[in-house]
């Protein structure tokens, strides 16, 4: 039996496959054999779109009511406790004919109510209590309306000079109707601090009617549970094993180095590098790797353009009609042009989104940045996922407040690579000289089969 290795490529739907022969020290030397498995990818043909996502709506759905649950019932809890008013008239609180909430809440402003109807307020604001957007910058599109929402009903506040929310759905007319969102309408979505806002001016009113329900201390603890919500950047709470670790793998070739994320400026300029010495030009049946000076051609025109296809870098190392790409496939039922348009090359995508970014801030202006702040930016911007962390973050890492300000209006990048920054640094001179991976890190002096120089075994 010949000694041999198996290397696996897999993908969203293939996995490929090789076996080959290795020699006495363990060196590939032959392909034994090959081939590939091709299935279905687990999306929407036509979307793209994950087929676990409804699985996964409908847990968060699941989540947010738990979570909506959980602060009623706290809320309730502190109105007992408080001894606002008695367990038994909390059970009954909402029998009867009621006076409408919205009218109530407004009337506790310029007069003193009832405990009962204090504490209709406290569990209808809780209920209602504005909304709260994780990040202002790079946002869903349904983010995106519900704080066009907000701004537009801050806006009707000022205009018609209302003092609280609650004053502003009931006497303006827009709000004649209904005074919840509806069919795709967010109009009544309001922010959560004006409605931080209100109550505290609901209990400082009642507090001057000298009534004792609305003191201080009820009011802290009112406020922490109506404004607590779970940063995504604390992670899961109780006693999940995921809470406050650091998820980020080891890098294959310096194991004490978390990996890098893939908008790292360093990872993707190794990438793009990778993939440059990886093209070959195909003429009469023989290929030839690029020249140093075509090599450096496709670098600069990489850092110049966000959108790029084989068809433009034909066009800048002005090739012949018969030269071809290696990296394309040039299927009959396609034109040589159409194929190599299809085929895209876009390595430095989070650079170009940094780049639109700090343009704001004057021309060409991230060629003035260093590689070390750029890296700082990429892993802040992948790692974490709130404005505030991302504001601490970025702070940390010595940005100035406009490119703190520029860094802010880009939207958080996903993903981590499998080496680490450390790694890219070391291997990009030897990658700018034109070598593969495999060469690059020969020498380098590391191993990228990623041994580890750890001793083999059968498994």
């Amino acid at each position: 039996m010949y000694p041999y290795a198996i290397g696996l490529d897999i993908g969203i739907s293939s996995v490929g496959w090789a076996v080959v022969a290795l020699d006495n020290e363990g060196s590939p030397y032959g392909i034994l054999n090959m081939g590939s498995r091709i299935f279905d990818a687990a999306e929407h043909p036509k979307t793209g779109a994950s087929l676990a996502a409804p699985r996964r709506e409908a847990r968060s759905a699941r989540r947010r009511l738990r979570r909506h649950r959980h602060r009623n019932e706290r809320i309730r809890r502190l109105i007992v406790q408080s001894g606002i008013i008695s367990e038994a008239e909390l059970d009954s609180l909402f029998d009867g004919r009621l006076e409408d909430i919205y009218a109530l809440r407004v009337r506790a402003l310029d007069e003193a109510v009832s405990a009962r109807e204090f504490s209709r307020i406290l569990i209808h604001i809780s209920q209602r209590r504005g909304f709260r957007s994780n990040r202002k910058s790079g946002a869903s599109r349904e983010d995106g309306e519900l704080l066009s929402a907000v701004s537009a009903n801050a806006e009707r506040m000022k205009a018609g000079a209302y003092r609280t929310v609650a004053e502003l759905f009931l006497k303006c007319d827009d709000y004649s109707e209904h005074k919840r969102n509806k069919g795709g309408s967010y109009i009544a979505t309001v922010s959560r601090d004006m409605v931080a806002d209100e109550v505290s001016l609901i209990f400082a009113a009642q507090r001057a009617f000298g009534m004792s329900f609305a003191s201080e201390e009820i009011e802290r603890e009112y406020t922490e549970i109506l404004l607590s919500q779970r940063s995504f950047d604390e992670g899961p709470g109780g006693d999940s094993p995921y809470r406050g670790k650091d998820k980020v793998g080891r890098c294959t070739l310096f194991p004490d180095e978390r990996r890098s994320p893939k908008a790292a400026y360093s990872f993707e300029y190794f990438n793009l590098l990778t993939r440059i010495n990886n093209i070959r030009i195909i003429e009469g049946g023989s290929s030839v790797p690029l020249t140093e000076e075509q090599r450096k051609a496709l670098i600069a025109l990489a850092h110049k353009s966000a959108s790029l296809d084989f068809a433009k870098l034909r066009k800048e190392l002005d090739l012949r009609p018969e030269q071809l790409f290696n990296l394309v496939s040039y299927r009959p039922e396609l034109t040589v042009e159409a194929a190599e348009k299809k085929t895209k090359f876009c390595y430095l995508k989070a650079y170009h989104e940094l780049r639109r970014a700090f343009d704001k801030i004057s021309k060409n202006y991230i060629l003035g940045m260093s590689r070390d702040k750029l890296n700082a930016i990429g892993n802040v911007l992948s790692s974490y996922h709130t404005e505030k962390t991302i504001s601490e973050n970025l702070k940390a890492a010595e940005l100035t407040d406009a490119e703190l300000e520029a860094a802010l209006t880009v939207g958080s990048f996903s993903g981590f690579g499998h080496i680490s920054v450390k790694a890219c640094d070391k291997l990009i001179p030897w990658l700018e000289q034109g070598m593969k991976y495999n060469e690059a890190c020969a020498s380098a002096g590391y191993d990228f089969k990623a041994h580890g120089g750890n001793e083999r075994s059968r498994y």
